[in-house]
């Protein structure tokens, strides 16, 4: 079994006119930036399952854990992240994270 491929990157949302859903929760990879530009190839959006990592900006280690879906209500939409992390995904700068990449979260 192949191990895991961690990469290394930041936690962001990402949205384009016309789209019709809230903004998707994102993973760039730090591979596929110049500045503060990020290219739609290094750009993951997170799924249930993927293994995430989010740093404070002092480097300290504020989460971590496996990605899943949670349905707060019968009629609401399912959360991908816990409902008190999801902020994280809004911040300017955005914070740093680690992806864990396997051939069944990929």
């Amino acid at each position: 079994m192949q191990a895991p491929e961690v990469l290394k990157g930041w936690i962001g949302n990402y949205w384009e006119t016309g789209m019709e859903e809230p903004a998707r929760l994102i993973f760039q990879d730090e591979r596929f930036t110049e500045g503060k530009s990020w290219s739609l190839d290094g750009m993951h959006e997170l799924r249930a399952g993927h293994h995430l990592r989010i740093y404070a900006p002092d480097g300290d280690l504020l989460w971590e854990g496996t990605l899943g879906m949670k349905r707060r209500s019968w009629f609401g939409p399912a959360d991908l992240v816990p409902p008190e992390i999801d902020h994280w995904f809004h911040l300017n700068p955005p914070l740093r994270a680690e992806l864990r990449i396997s051939g069944n979260n990929c």
